[in-house]
């Protein structure tokens, strides 16, 4: 289709405009560059995440093969996307590189791993603190822990927690690990991926959703008083709707229509170790049995005994490394007294999963008996919802989301077609190009050859994200355009364009804007407005659909005209700009609803069960004075008293309590509603892109 620098400059907007948090058009760029064949799920699990721009962040608790993994790289990729590139992501140990070459092959980004010897090469180059990166930076819960004052000080735009069913017992002040990171990332909007958000106890749902919001349920006592039992269906009708806002999860049941998962059979076989690998195995089980281990750290034996023996069982050559750096270590010891420390750290970089596992062995054998069939019922009410709609809505996404992404393939395409005419041999059948000359002398690109697809292996990958394209892109979007006549030309066309067949041998004018908003969040709208000869106003779908022709620019157009037809497309526009300001309005004020509503029962949460401790202790106080007017001797008389103002000076400071928690609630709803009121203010940057005179022949 040959294509106009007019058409050049509006297909480059359109690629580039930011749009609303609950529009699949802001995922598209993300969708079309990932290298993945995405599963309408995963798009839904995406935007769920992005859905309000006040939100603290989202739990996707999909089960197991459903691709979390992937659902987090759509977010990743869309905030790189945005230039918040600041992103955090905590991982299970062994799970480091996967995460970095996973973002590398399907996403196209770079990750840095940090751990002890990365990060004292990072103090060594003058970075004081190396998570400060220009990439986005990959770490293991343990080493996250010891890091918390480096985590704490950088203002993440993102950050995306793996298997966080890990920090399930967060609420518990012993949990070490898990306080350490809540602390460390409270700050940042965050992504919490797990199978199993709800294991053993409804506290576990309390813990994994604090680390989101502390505001979405009230203080530890007043989630027990109300949500431990879950007696009454208002109950747990009120637990079902506040994890709605926050916990995402996808059943296998109700994907079966897009994934074809294989039936896996489990194959035995019995193993003998040779006389060599016994006798290894002994050698290694006796040296473990010592009393006195300097090699392992005392506090950390007996799960390193424990990963030790199951690497002893997996190979030899599994274990080989470990014990000859080990061997290595004790070979250097001179005085234990000066070289405990040094070892242990060593120790603990090679078994980082050792703490990450201690805790997860620790909260199972705790709660090993609590398991019952009442709590796997709640499990599948709460989280587990599956009816009709859900079919349909990933019906809906699976077509939306595809026919955006043919859409922008389109658009990329032509802006290439376009800008590197003169530079490129093209083959339109296969969508690729190779680079006879380079477009942009100054910078280093490779020729080629390019394709746009994905799973491409014999060509560069040309997607929105390339930095040739980026630079086309810009190119398009900076080239000031004098008005001029496009002739748009319907009779070769490809399609059949229905609402355009009325117009075919009129001509009228077009005008093309840009509108940006800055509210909650900042959208990009790019606005067409149109007129005939004959005074007949144009939708905005017929201006959009003449760009899907091709079109050649004739002679310049009379300037004393354009005066008169701006102001008369000028009308048109303010009318589309009056329509989606409103829009956005309405947007923000449901986004406001919702967050006051939360605050609200947060309030109550608070404030009831403070009220429920002071009436048991009013309860008991009564209690104790019964009980004292009874005692007849005049020492233990005095004794019961003493007690009793102490339970008054308890009740007394619960009291204040209350009314300090009510002081709070307003101070927090106060600073919600000034923070709110900042972003209300409609910032609206509008910019002409070009006017042009069309005729449709």
């Amino acid at each position: 289709m040959q294509i106009t620098p007019y058409h050049a400059k509006y297909f480059a907007y359109e690629l580039t405009k930011r749009s609303s948090s609950n529009s699949l058009q802001k995922l598209a760029s993300s969708l079309l560059d990932a290298q993945v064949d995405l599963n309408p799920h995963q798009v839904e699990a995406a935007l769920f995440a992005f859905k309000s721009p006040l939100s603290k962040g989202a739990i996707l608790a999909d089960e197991v093969g459903l691709g979390k993994t992937i659902e987090a790289g759509i977010v990743i990729s869309q905030k790189w996307a945005e230039r918040k590139k600041k992103i955090l992501i905590i991982v299970p140990s062994n799970l480091r590189k996967q995460w970095n070459q996973e973002l590398l092959d399907k996403f196209f980004l770079s990750s840095i791993i940090l751990e002890t010897p990365s990060f004292n090469q990072e103090i060594k180059k003058g970075n004081l603190n190396p998570f400060e990166q220009e990439q986005i930076v990959i770490c293991s819960y343990h080493f996250a822990r010891t890091k918390e004052p480096y985590l704490t000080r950088i203002n993440w735009d993102l950050v995306v927690i793996d298997e966080a069913h890990r920090l399930r017992n967060v609420y518990k002040p012993t949990n070490k690990i898990s306080n350490a990171i809540k602390r460390a990332v409270s700050h940042a909007p965050k992504i919490l991926l797990t199978a199993t958000p709800l294991q053993n106890s409804l506290l576990e749902l309390y813990g994994l959703v604090s680390i989101i919001d502390d505001y979405t349920f009230g203080d530890l006592q007043s989630y027990k008083n109300q949500f431990s039992r879950l007696t009454g269906y208002d109950s747990f009708d009120d637990l079902k709707d506040r994890l709605k806002p926050v916990c995402k999860r996808t059943l296998r049941r109700q994907v079966l229509e897009y994934i074809k998962f294989t039936n896996r059979l489990a194959i035995t076989q019995e193993f003998i170790p040779s006389p060599e690998e016994q006798k290894l195995y002994d050698l290694v089980s006796s040296y473990l049995q010592r009393n006195n281990l300097y090699a392992l750290p005392a506090s950390q034996r007996q799960l390193m005994t424990l990963i030790l023996r199951r690497l002893l069982a997996s190979s030899t050559f599994a274990i080989a490394g470990t014990l000859e750096a080990l061997a290595a270590k004790l070979e250097t010891l001179k005085n234990l007294q000066e070289n405990q420390e040094e070892i242990e750290d060593v120790i603990s970089q090679d078994f980082e999963a050792y703490n990450e596992v201690n805790d997860e062995w620790i909260d199972e054998k705790e709660l090993e008996d609590q398991i019952e069939d009442r709590l796997k019922n709640t499990r599948q009410q709460l989280l587990e919802t599956f009816d009709e709609e859900v079919h349909e809505k990933l019906r809906v996404n699976l077509q939306e989301s595809r026919n955006y992404i043919s859409k922008y393939e389109n658009w990329l395409w032509q802006v290439t077609l376009y800008y590197l005419e003169p530079y490129a041999r093209f083959d339109g059948d296969n969508h690729s190009f190779t680079l006879i000359q380079n477009p942009f002398p100054n910078e280093k690109i490779h020729p080629g050859p390019y394709r746009i697809g994905k799973n491409i292996e014999d060509a560069n990958i040309y997607r929105i994200g390339h930095p040739l394209a980026q630079r086309i892109i810009e190119q398009c979007k900076i080239k000031s355009l004098p008005p001029g006549e496009l002739i748009f030309n319907y009779t070769d066309a490809s399609v059949k364009i229905s609402i355009l067949e009325p117009l075919i041998k009129k001509s009228g004018w077009l005008s093309v804007s840009n509108l940006t908003i800055h509210s909650f969040e900042t959208e990009d709208y790019v606005l067409l407005s149109g007129i005939s000869d004959d005074g007949l106003e144009l939708d905005a779908e017929q201006c959009r659909r003449f760009f899907s022709l091709p079109a050649s620019v004739s002679e310049a157009v009379p300037s004393n005209e354009i005066p008169m037809v701006k102001k008369i497309l000028q009308q048109t526009t303010n009318g589309m700009q009056a329509k989606i300001l409103q829009e956005n309005a309405g947007r923000n004020s449901e986004f406001f609803d919702i967050e006051m509503g939360k605050l609200e029962k947060w309030a109550d949460d608070v404030k009831g069960s403070l009220e429920i401790e002071l009436k048991a202790l009013d309860k008991e106080i009564k209690f104790r004075k019964t009980e004292a007017r009874k005692i007849l001797n005049l020492e233990d008389k005095v004794k019961a008293q003493r007690h009793i103002k102490d339970m008054e000076k308890k009740r007394n400071s619960l009291r204040m309590n209350l009314f300090q928690s009510q002081d709070e609630v307003d101070v927090r709803k106060e600073k919600l509603i000034e923070e709110i009121e900042a972003r209300l203010k409609q910032k609206i940057d509008k910019k002409e892109l070009f006017v042009v005179r069309w005729k449709l022949i």
